[in-house]
């Protein structure tokens, strides 16, 4: 697909910055090139959407850019760049086109581009005078279209040229600015032949049309019938999720109901395991007792063993006794 980028002349002027521009230039000063007396506004809305329409009828890819610098646009390359301008200055009938200045530098375009430049300029001074009926005047061709500011914007390998289409004041540039159409025409064949593309007759034109209108109703169609699909997708799917949303709340619930269960018994596990804490300080505490019971009891047996002892004893010594107290 050829690439084809339209810029229209001094629009949005008073806003540039120095991005994009050599050194040397002054956007202060450009700021005030605000062009002749509705210059840009009619190449914005009378010049440019016609002749990007009928560059688009063709298949040419059509970029549309005013007097600023766009970093996005900008680094892109085209198979053209073209300024479109009209010149008010004098009463003289003419139209004007230009390649940039082979002698600036750094150069603003290769060899190859300025070639095509160059071809381009010519091809437009034979086609479009023809067709507008205005003369095309070399000689009275600017230092300021040469060295034109936008042409610091262009890309190395892209052909550029800037074009004053008529002369404001003139009789003929006056009929011009009340038939758009016609430079719209001039411009067009010019840019076509230079493309090596065919022109589009009013015939293929309204075909076309007819076809893309078929072709749209038939995308419609298509369109209709995958809503009307998704539509049958998307009434399932809220059954489903309806579907979820009862089972989750099922879910939810039982969840709840098993996690009150488990904290009842956590906290039955949690007395339980007072009253075991408890009994075993209970059964440590009368283990004790019994301890010193036993203690106390075979204290108590050894004493009785002695105590024994010593009656049996007592008992032998006063059996001893007996005869002697007769």
């Amino acid at each position: 697909m050829k690439k084809v980028c339209i810029q229209c002349g001094h629009y949005q002027i008073e806003q540039i910055t120095s991005d994009g521009l050599r050194s040397w230039r002054s956007s202060s000063i450009l700021k005030k090139s605000t062009g002749a007396s509705g210059e840009r506004d009619w190449h914005w809305n009378e010049w440019m959407p016609k002749l990007r329409d009928k560059l688009i009828q063709v298949g040419v890819h059509v970029y549309i850019v005013d007097a600023i610098y766009n970093q996005e646009t900008y680094s892109q390359e085209y198979d053209l760049w073209i300024s479109g301008h009209y010149d008010g200055g004098g009463t003289g009938e003419r139209c004007m086109i230009s390649a940039p200045n082979r002698d600036t530098k750094p150069d603003y375009l290769n060899d190859a581009a300025q070639g095509e430049a160059e071809r381009f300029c010519a091809i437009w001074k034979d086609v479009y005078p023809a067709v507008v009926g205005v003369p095309n005047r070399d000689d009275i061709v600017t230092a300021g279209m040469r060295d034109y500011y936008a042409f610091d914007y262009v890309g190395y390998d892209t052909p550029a040229v800037i074009i004053e289409h008529f002369n404001n004041t003139s009789p003929k540039g006056n009929q011009l600015k009340n038939n758009p159409d016609l430079v719209v025409d001039g411009d067009y064949k010019a840019i076509l032949k230079f493309l090596g593309l065919k022109e589009v007759s009013s015939t293929e034109e309204e075909e076309n049309v007819e076809d893309k209108i078929k072709d749209l109703e038939s995308q419609i169609k298509v369109q209709a019938e995958q809503i009307l699909e998704q539509s049958v997708a998307i009434g399932g799917l809220e059954g489903e999720v309806t579907r979820y949303e009862k089972e989750l709340a099922a879910e939810k619930k039982l969840t709840s109901e098993a996690r009150a269960e488990r904290n009842k018994a956590i906290s039955r596990a949690e007395i339980a395991e007072d009253k075991v804490e408890g009994l075993e300080d209970r059964v440590e505490e009368l283990t004790g007792k019994k301890k010193a019971l036993e203690e106390a009891l075979e204290a108590c047996k050894a004493q009785t063993v002695e105590d024994l002892e010593w009656h049996e004893l007592l008992i032998k010594s006063i059996k001893k006794l007996i005869p002697f107290i007769k």
